[in-house]
């Protein structure tokens, strides 16, 4: 029986998000679609499986065969559907819980899939694919392919990338008798990065309905690499092999350029001052302009590759900064005034505390435009390479250049209609009568005397830069603190392109926007907004690629919560997106840990496995309307001199404060082995909202319950690794997502009946949400002491 050749879905990560893209039409080009089929649908506190059973033959083509009239099994529960005609089947009303899947079929090898998480109220994708039973004995093919399996493959990879190879030439297939061997650039044996004791194994591709014959491998560096694939089956006398050599090479990087906020981009720890420039490519001369490098190299996909050490966390779990240390940075400065250029480099100067030239500022002397030109080399083990070289024009104009707001909104509050059908006067700025529109969008006099859409958006600046806001607001210095304002969830090269469209959505300023504005334009809740369009008039649906923001563009800043141009009234005096913080926390992390527990959820979104036949207590006195802004944003703590270290826009509930130690409970952040100090005299406590029904408290381990809730989340936890060699089953090797998104976790040693991996989902949740009870007192102790009793109640 063939196990785990495909998973599809892995609850919460890489492949679950990816389910959620991909809907389109079926009918047209059939052959190469790769959409799911229509979704299926789930009763109120259960969830749905669905998907396609795919024949795996000699096929080079992906989606097809499919098949149909086959069995799928899920258990423990024995829930079973067979495929349609079409090769879908679907699984409905399934309790949320984790299940093994079988697929079988007459003719065909069964395959299993474990761990396959079910979720309430979601339909899960889960794709199958079949081998037939062999007829006679194995024979080997291998040669190289594309991620959609059509168009020419390259001479050359970079390394650090995806290449796919194919195996659909191969002759009566098993998928028991697959074996891989890959030889390095010095002719020793590949081992699984994760695994040093197991020799690399290509994965089948994750793309749906794909060929179950594709398989992908990630050369670790340059050089040419051999691949040898070994098939047999019950009827050979041997393997059989074939192999191919596969070139890996180092590329030129990619430069970006861009102006930012000066003087320093966000800092980890706050700067504690208010930012000095606008951060826009349009200025007035005798302004000061910062200059930010940003380099892409297919090589260096990962934050962890191209900024070593910027992503250590510090003692809150901050984790990557603004900095990419892997390159070196070379700019050039010309002005040009009325077609007389000049070379002005010397205008150019290192930001204060810069260890290289990715930084930069100059002052604009004079007005005209100048042309910023950046060249980035990779520094690159197997020999450095430089980038094409990126310009950047910036627009300097005359002092006195600027119009006044009245004059913006002669056009925009009627023609345009960008200021959202409010008055100017109606909005936060327009209320101080001390902001204007230049004050964001820089001087407008060379915007009005354009002539043209071309010219009028390239005399206009348009950022989503937090330290724009960060010249007048000092919680521009709470933020800088805060998780939002880290520097690199990812690499924009690290996330497969149509998985990315949905990581834009809370992930880039811009594309929160979009997301926003869609809701309104066509009445979509967040989570089912997707950046999808026609292929052409009528045609079938695909990504839209088009959605996709520049790869150095802005994260979580101010404008993600906040509409500049938005309504100022009594009921969202902040003009919020979305008409309240409620919502908006809500719309990115609805099902993350923290709000599931909150609302006592975390059962009917997988986050928590309910015992069945135990009653959960729902009430929680902690829930308010406000939700996580009661308590994470009470009180202003901080003005421009001494920016908040807690609450606000910091988010945080402690602060170290006058001490060296960060206390609570749980693991360090900065250091996971090591625990957090307790009860620590010293930090600095948000406990405003507390003190409300509590009293004047100094703790907010009141009653000693988050004492009490740690230590049964220890008990549990011991317990799971003495049925387990002493460890806890790690995140799924690559799956970086899944660390904040709730992925799938690797099984456990011998788990058939799934008890040890239900109590570890509730051990996993507890430990994540790091309130230690306070989001939900009694369902987080109902949760433990269940997810005790049943591994001491010996249910193996």
């Amino acid at each position: 029986m063939a196990k785990n050749r495909r998973l599809m879905f892995i609850a919460g990560g890489i492949a679950a998000l990816t389910a959620m893209l991909i809907f389109g039409s079926h009918a047209a080009f059939r052959l190469l679609d790769r959409s799911a089929p229509s979704v299926a649908v789930s009763g109120s506190g259960t969830g749905a499986v669905y998907g396609y059973v795919t024949a795996g033959r000699n096929r080079i083509l992906p989606g097809v065969p499919l098949l149909k009239n086959a069995e799928v099994i899920l258990q423990p529960g024995g829930y079973r559907t067979h495929s349609d005609s079409r090769g879908v089947y679907t699984l409905n009303d399934i309790p949320p819980a984790t299940y093994l899947m079988t697929f079988s079929a007459k003719g065909y090898e069964d395959f299993q899939v474990e761990n396959v998480r079910v979720l309430a109220g979601q339909a899960l994708f889960l794709d199958g694919s079949l081998f037939p039973v062999p007829k006679g004995a194995a024979k080997a093919a291998l040669s190289l392919t594309t991620a959609m399996g059509v168009g020419r493959t390259p001479q050359e990879y970079p390394y650090n990338t995806t290449v796919y190879l194919d195996a659909g030439k191969s002759h009566n297939l098993s998928g028991e008798g697959i074996r891989w061997e890959i030889y390095g650039p010095d002719g020793t044996l590949l081992y699984d990065p994760y695994d040093s004791n197991r020799p690399y194994t290509p994965k089948i591709t994750e793309m749906p309905k794909a060929s179950p014959f594709v398989f992908t491998f990630v050369p670790p560096g340059a050089g040419k690499y051999t691949i040898r694939l070994y098939v047999s089956n019950p009827l050979s006398l041997s393997e059989s092999r074939a192999e191919i050599t596969v070139e890996a090479v180092n590329v030129s990087p990619e430069a970006y350029s861009r102006v930012y906020a000066g003087p320093l981009p966000p800092q980890k720890a706050g700067s504690g001052e208010l930012q000095a420039t606008t951060g826009l490519s349009i200025t007035r001369e005798g302004e000061q302009v910062y200059l930010r490098g940003y380099a892409l190299d297919r090589n260096y996909p990962t934050p962890v590759l191209y900024n070593p050490g910027g992503n250590t966390p510090d003692i809150y779990g901050k984790n990557d900064d603004h900095y990419q240390r892997a390159f070196s940075w070379q700019w050039q400065l010309e002005l040009d005034q009325g077609g007389k250029k000049r070379d002005v480099s010397n205008w150019l100067l290192r930001v204060p505390g810069e260890n290289n030239l990715q930084h930069v500022y100059f002052t604009a002397l004079e007005a005209g435009t100048y042309h910023a030109m950046l060249t980035v080399n990779d520094n690159d083990p197997y020999g450095p390479l430089e980038s094409e070289r990126a310009i950047l024009e910036i627009l300097v104009l005359p002092q006195g250049s600027t119009v006044g707001s009245g004059r913006c909104l002669e056009c925009h509050s009627s023609r345009q209609g960008n200021i959202q059908s409010v008055t100017w006067n109606s909005t936060v700025h327009g209320k101080s009568n001390m902001v204007t529109c230049e004050d964001c969008h820089g001087p407008g006099e060379a915007h009005i005397q354009a002539r043209g859409t071309k010219a009028k958006r390239a005399t206009i600046g348009i950022t989503h830069d937090a330290g724009l806001c960060g010249r007048c607001h000092s919680q521009y210095n709470q933020w800088e603190k805060s998780l939002h304002s880290d520097g690199y969830a990812f690499g924009h090269l690290e996330i497969a392109r149509p998985l990315l469209l949905n990581c834009v959505k809370c992930h880039y300023a811009e594309g929160f926007i979009e997301t926003t504005k869609r809701m309104d334009r066509d009445g979509f809740a967040f989570k089912d907004v997707a950046f999808r369009k026609p292929l052409f008039p009528g045609g079938p649906v695909f990504f839209d690629f088009n959605a996709l923001p520049q790869p150095d563009a802005s994260g979580i800043t101010c404008v993600v919560c906040h509409n500049p141009h938005g309504e100022s009234h009594s009921g969202n005096s902040a003009a919020l997106r979305l008409g309240s913080a409620e919502a908006l926390c809500a719309s990115c992390h609805a099902e993350k840990w923290h709000n599931v527990l909150l609302l006592g959820k975390a059962g009917e979104t997988g986050s928590a496995f309910e015992y069945p036949g135990n009653d959960y207590p729902r009430l929680n006195y902690h829930l308010s309307e406000k939700t996580c802004v009661l308590c994470h944003m009470a009180g202003d703590n901080g003005n421009m001199q001494d920016a908040a270290n807690i609450g606000g826009h910091t988010l945080r509930m402690r602060s170290k404060g006058n001490t060296d130690i960060l206390g609570g409970y749980g693991p360090r952040p900065d250091h996971r082995e090591l625990m957090r100090g307790g009860e620590i005299t010293g930090n600095q406590l948000l406990l405003n909202a507390c003190r409300d029904c509590h009293g004047d408290l100094s703790t907010f381990n009141v009653n000693r319950f988050q004492e009490e809730i740690y230590t049964l989340w220890l008990e549990l936890g011991e317990l799971l690794r003495a049925e387990n060699s002493g460890v806890l089953p790690g995140y799924r090797p690559g799956d970086k997502c899944a660390t904040c998104h709730r992925g799938g976790t690797l099984p456990f040693e011998n788990d058939s009946e799934l008890i040890l991996e239900n109590a570890y989902t509730n051990y996993k949740l507890i430990g994540n949400d790091r309130s230690w009870g306070i989001h939900n007192p009694g369902y987080v102790r109902k949760l433990l002491t269940d997810s005790i009793q049943s591994l001491q109640r010996g249910q193996r």
